[in-house]
């Protein structure tokens, strides 16, 4: 029982250690804040982007157009991965005080899921409403990362070999 309780303990810890480097930059418009967040985890890049609407009812997709995400740049400028599609949407309106939020998690690769090369990264949050048949796209300032060719594997983790040392002396695993 004490092995099965250590063993758990262990996985728990392991699962729940994560690096986090996080930051939000606005763009605000009139009436809409748009932000948007980006989290380092152990398995990507936790992405939020945000709009809220603080003033009239506005489409924030119509008819195809709007949607809400992020695109990611290289350091060329061209973009190799989003979730920001305006070309497929539907008609969707907001009222006061509401928000429309996409989340997503980034694990460094392409949109053909190709792993993309080592180096700096440009994330920009984007978005857009209508003001009548006129669409105003949102976006926020860009937030750079570094993607490394060799990211540090599980068991690289100094703390997580210290545990893993300490559970084969005792003969509780393996």
């Amino acid at each position: 029982m004490k092995k099965t309780i250590i063993l758990f303990l262990s996985i728990f810890m392991i699962i729940s250690i994560n690096r986090v480097n996080a930051i939000e930059v606005s763009s605000n418009n009139d009436n809409i804040d748009f932000s948007m967040t980006v989290e380092k985890k152990s398995f990507g890049w936790h992405i939020t982007t945000t709009l809220v609407n603080n003033g009239d009812w506005i489409y924030v997709e119509k008819e195809g157009y709007g949607d809400i995400g992020c695109i990611i740049y290289n350091e060329n400028d061209e973009a190799v991965w989003w979730t920001y599609a305006p070309e497929e949407g539907g008609s969707f309106q907001i009222g006061p005080g509401a928000q429309y939020e996409s989340f997503t998690i980034w694990t460094g690769t392409d949109m053909d899921k190709n792993k993309v090369d080592s180096g700096y990264y440009k994330i920009v949050g984007a978005s857009g409403y209508y003001e009548g048949n006129t669409y105003i796209p949102l976006r926020t300032d860009p937030y750079t990362i570094q993607v490394k060719s060799k990211e540090k594997m599980f068991f690289e983790n100094p703390i997580i070999n210290k545990i893993l040392s300490y559970l084969q002396l005792n003969k509780i695993i393996f």
